[in-house]
């Protein structure tokens, strides 16, 4: 491979990478403003409350708390097993409750 064609394969391995962390940071802004929204939105509902319990049906609760549970340990300082970070009270399923999610 002669040099030209070397130097040409790096630039475009160059022009290629920034392609691609244009696009992650695209997507990682919308991400982040989705969960803004959701948080803001929980915000306003939660509110309407007045804080009063949330009443939940076992099978809300339960998709609740897989969900939860699938964020794992990183989501720990958003909500504990009480509450969620906009005060709402929740209760989850035992078992979920006593295995930390």
């Amino acid at each position: 491979m002669s040099r030209d064609a070397a130097t040409l394969a790096h630039m475009n391995a160059l022009v290629f990478q920034l392609c691609v962390s244009a696009v992650a940071g695209w997507v990682s802004r919308s991400q982040q403003q989705a969960i803004e929204y959701l948080v803001e939105e929980n915000r306003v509902l939660c509110k309407q409350l007045d804080g009063r319990r949330l009443r939940l049906t076992d099978a809300q609760r339960r998709r609740l708390a897989v969900r939860a549970k699938a964020l794992g340990r990183k989501a720990g300082n958003l909500w504990d097993s009480k509450s969620s970070f906009c005060g709402c009270r929740i209760r989850l399923p035992e078992f979920y409750a006593t295995r930390g999610c």
